[in-house]
């Protein structure tokens, strides 16, 4: 099966003559049948509604939207390194589709297991920069998360659940290999959890059954980072909408609300330049070196009982520096010149 990115919504406007002002990716979960149509069925219902190109430009006319395919099997039953190769396909046909228009604001939005691949694009990878930075939001429907205090194999655990639930079997190497799953947990772990609060995020979980609970579902970051809401459909269906349907509109207001949220802070944020980047960068730098300096002279002062109150102030702004570039992401406060003091 081809990796293809395709586009559903052109996002030019009520008139169609604009340009997009935003793109939204999404990306499928498990397809262990290798279903040629299965991108497309995970979000379709089946009235052949779908919401990405019915529903979404009435409510985000600047919002292109595409969706990613491919095989998901070979990745899951593979190594770590397999996984990361097809997050780095992914990121290929991102960077080819947005050749021209490289710093446009991006969303991603991930069923099930696929979005462990949307958050392998977190990791740094120079080539893919504009990516990177330009990514604003997530939005992750029944994805399970590994908790902070989970174990590899109960993390695999969970994974499995899934594929027994679409392979409707539990005799499969599939089961197996996602089982021991530590090639989820270590990607999480080293690529994603430590830029969680880069992003606005919208975590739904499944209100009918229980193949991802809602203890998985979330990751359970601070409101201005992540915003739960409960869609009352099962985890096949938890991301499709009839909206002529009055159960399935309730849902998809829902999600056009949370989206709505990662749009408008997206669209607030400057776009993202190598300029801007090289500052960031900098900034963290210099904030990280002060932090360094200050903790080692407090440490030493401390042990030989010198005074130690002179220093307080510099780790203190240093560490606020680092707080302030985080902030950042999310718009909440300009950002500091590297030789601004914030303490006096």
């Amino acid at each position: 099966m081809p990796q293809t990115l395709t586009e559903v919504a052109a996002g030019t406007g009520k008139d169609g003559n604009g340009t997009p002002a935003i793109d939204i990716v999404a990306v499928h979960g498990l397809n262990p049948k290798a279903k040629s149509n299965h991108a497309w069925r995970t979000w379709t219902t089946n009235s052949d509604r779908l919401w990405l190109r019915d529903d979404l430009p009435e409510a985000f006319p600047d919002a292109r939207a595409l969706i990613y395919q491919y095989d998901s099997v070979p990745v899951l039953m593979s190594t770590k390194t397999r996984l990361v190769q097809q997050a780095t396909d992914l990121l290929y046909c991102i960077d080819m589709e947005r050749d021209t228009c490289p710093t446009r604001p991006l969303i991603f939005v991930a069923h099930s297991l696929g979005g462990i691949l949307a958050l392998v694009n977190a990791a740094n990878n120079p080539e893919y920069t504009a990516i990177k930075q330009s990514t604003r939001g997530l939005a992750f429907f029944g994805t399970p998360h590994a908790g902070g205090n989970e174990t590899l194999v109960s993390f695999g655990s969970k994974c499995a659940v899934v594929v027994n639930f679409v392979n409707h079997s539990s005799a499969n190497d599939l089961v197996g290999a996602v089982k021991r799953g530590s090639q989820y947990a270590d990607t999480l772990a080293e690529s994603w959890k430590h830029q969680l609060t880069d992003y606005r995020i919208v975590s739904f979980y499944e209100g009918i059954g229980n193949i991802v609970p809602r203890d998985s579902a979330v990751l359970g970051m601070p409101g201005l980072v992540e915003t739960v809401a409960r869609i009352d459909a099962d985890h096949s269906n938890i991301c499709r909408f009839d909206t002529s349907v009055p159960e399935d509109m309730n849902n998809y207001k829902k999600v056009q609300h949370g989206l709505g949220k990662i749009c408008q802070a997206a669209l607030r944020l400057p776009p993202f330049t190598p300029a801007a980047q090289a500052s960031n960068t900098q900034t963290n730098n210099v904030a990280r070196d002060d932090i360094m300096v200050a903790s080692m002279d407090l440490r030493h002062r401390s042990t030989n009982g010198s005074e130690t109150e002179e220093q307080i102030p510099k780790l203190l702004n240093a560490m606020s520096v680092l707080r302030l570039v985080a902030r950042h992401s999310t718009g909440d406060d300009a950002m500091p010149r590297p030789d601004q003091q914030l303490f006096d």
